[in-house]
């Protein structure tokens, strides 16, 4: 027999030349060592794996394949085995370092049996250069170590659900998205259970119509926290797996995590709505503000127009004394009316600027009311119009500015009077309201349109601002009103 031929083995299920065959033709190295770690045969794959030709092995210590510092604990190894008396090996793969000709190390998967040929104890190692696999598993370690990074960084969760549907099989990820725990057990029951009630049913339907139309379920739902009711935002995708049967095996995909682009959007839709009722304020005054420019106009030429032309006629000397009576009236009622727009203009400016001064002292309501009909019974009268007082017998007096007060009470006396067709009633009335007094002021007119009366005590606004519109005005007697009774 060759120097490197396998020994002979006798207790085998393989005869000899079928070993010997094996052996040859083996890409992994195969060394048989006696019971001194002597090696008695090599294969010609030794010289692949560890750089030496099986002839410069044969009579030579396992050691030489070895680091120097394993070479202690493999003979102190098969001393134990050999002290035990055992005559059966199993094979038995592990993962040591080998050493190779040219003095670098490498990772090696090594396998070991028990042999005997004529009662010699024999064993045979099976070795296997695994640099490849391991710089492919360490090159896979950094790939998911990488990936963890990407995905926790995205807050991206794995899952996979076998079918149908029992114990499911997620990420801390996923769990985290599910307000659960790292370790906790998770059943398709509990992932329906942290689903938002008005999500479940929508969200069941669309993993079975995914599952039975074969095509990519994504959907997004919202999970509460079963401690606080918060509420997360997840985003999912995924798909169905299938046997060759076309049976649905498994179920898998990712979880995102999309809470904070939510409320993104509904911080952006609320500073969308705030800067268009923003916008819509700014129309809404720069129209308010061309209407009051255009009625102030009006309102000021109307009387100036009666004015100057009754001043015309009467300088021509040919006016006869009814006509001379009619002018002077027609002159001083159109004073009075353009004097009081400009003071209700002096008003709302010192309103506005917040220079309106109070003269604070005991008033009689009674007293005010009385003054303030007394003012509007002209124009009460020229349209026959009634005004009805009820006063209470019992109201003392009050603190206040008596000219204020009866401002406001000649201001809502004044707008009845103007909103009421002829022959109609106005009504004032001074009631003890629990520890109060209150005055209310009602009229027969046609009243005020429901979508105007949140805007009625706001200046310069009118249901109808048009310069053609029936009643005049600027607007401001009942802003007057609201502020000075504030």
């Amino acid at each position: 027999m060759a120097a490197t031929d396998p020994p002979a083995i006798a207790d085998a299920h393989l005869n000899e030349a079928e070993y010997r065959l094996l052996w040859e033709t083996s890409t992994d190295a195969v060394v048989i060592l006696d019971r001194t770690s002597t090696i008695r045969y090599a294969n010609p794959a030794v010289a692949d794996v560890f750089g030496h030709r099986p002839e410069e092995l044969i009579g030579q210590n396992i050691t030489l394949i070895q680091p120097e510092r394993l070479r202690e604990g493999h003979r102190q190894g098969l001393g134990r085995y050999l002290a035990t008396g055992t005559k059966k090996l199993n094979w038995r793969a592990t993962e040591a370092i080998g050493l190779h000709r040219h003095g670098h190390e490498f990772p090696i998967e090594i396998a070991f049996s028990h042999l005997s040929r004529d009662g010699e104890d024999l064993f045979a190692a099976f070795i296997r250069d695994i640099s490849d696999r391991m710089q492919a598993e360490a090159a896979i370690r950094v790939g998911r170590a990488r990936l963890d990074l990407v995905l926790e960084g995205a807050n991206v969760g794995l899952w996979s659900c076998p079918l149908p549907f029992g114990r499911l099989e997620w990420d801390t990820r996923v769990k985290r998205h599910f307000w659960l725990v790292a370790d906790a057990e998770v059943t398709i029951d509990l992932f329906f259970d942290r689903l938002d009630a008005d999500d479940r049913e929508r969200v069941r339907g669309e993993i079975a119509a995914a599952i039975e139309g074969r095509s990519t379920f994504e959907t997004e739902y919202r999970t509460v926290s079963p401690e606080t009711g918060a509420e997360k935002w997840i985003r999912a995708v995924g798909r169905a797996f299938y046997d060759e049967a076309d049976t649905p095996i498994g179920f898998d995909g990712i979880t995102i995590d999309i809470t904070a682009a939510k409320n993104a959007d509904v911080e952006r839709e609320a500073l969308l709505a705030s800067e268009r009722a923003a916008r819509s304020e700014a129309e809404r005054v720069s129209r308010t503000k061309d209407e009051f420019l255009a009625t102030l106009s009006h309102e000021l030429r109307t009387p100036l127009n009666a004015i100057v032309g009754w001043s015309q006629i009467l300088r021509g000397g040919a006016a006869n004394p009814e006509d001379l009576s009619e002018g002077l009236q027609v002159i001083e009622r159109n004073a009075r009316v353009q004097a009081q727009l400009i003071e209700d203009l002096l008003d709302m400016s010192r309103i506005i600027s917040g220079k309106v001064r109070l003269n604070v002292q005991p008033v009689d309501l009674s007293d005010v009311i009385d003054a303030a009909v007394a003012s509007v019974a002209p124009a009460a009268e020229a349209k026959a119009i009634r005004i009805q007082k009820i006063v209470e017998p019992l109201a003392g007096p009050v603190m206040g500015d008596p000219s204020r007060l009866q401002q406001v009470v000649w201001n809502l006396l004044s707008n009845a009077i103007k909103f009421t067709p002829k022959e109609g009633r106005v009504q004032i009335i001074l009631k003890l309201v629990n520890s109060h007094l209150e005055i209310v002021v009602s009229d027969t007119g046609a009243g005020i349109k429901p979508e105007f009366l949140p805007h009625v005590f706001e200046r310069f606004r009118q249901a109808d601002a048009t310069t053609t519109r029936r009643f005049g005005g600027l607007g401001l007697g009942l802003a007057i009103v609201k502020h000075l009774s504030e």
